[in-house]
């Protein structure tokens, strides 16, 4: 499932209309994805969530989208290979532990936000 939110994510990235005149089409440039990846994990909430509940795909699909992103980003400009990996923390812990509402989870998040808040500045 993850494979496939990040395939449409990047297949967006490639088929979407480029010719702009701005840099702020998502993925155009490593800043415009990684931003994109910050928004996402911005908006996965601090305490986590119970990845049992069905009403929680949202945020399992919001955790695999600003990884996708940070990737791309990270591909588009290794500055950003930090960021990739603070991003790519929580759904790792949350895949490892089939738990996305414990101590460890609101960690590795904590540390993606930070690492978003270092771009932002």
């Amino acid at each position: 499932m993850v494979l496939l939110i990040a395939a449409g994510v990047l297949a967006y990235l490639f088929f979407s209309q480029r010719d702009t005149g701005s840099s702020d089409v998502l993925g155009e440039t490593a800043e415009s994805s990684a931003r994109a990846a910050c928004t996402l994990i911005a908006q996965v909430p601090e305490d986590g969530f119970d990845m049992s509940a069905e009403n929680n795909f949202p945020e399992v699909d919001r955790l695999a989208a600003a990884e996708a992103l940070a990737y791309l980003a990270k591909d588009q400009d290794d500055q950003y290979a930090g960021l990739y990996t603070a991003i790519a923390e929580p759904r790792q812990v949350s895949v490892a532990m089939f738990a996305a509402d414990t101590p460890e989870f609101a960690e590795s998040l904590a540390r993606a936000n930070d690492a978003c808040a270092e771009i932002a500045d």
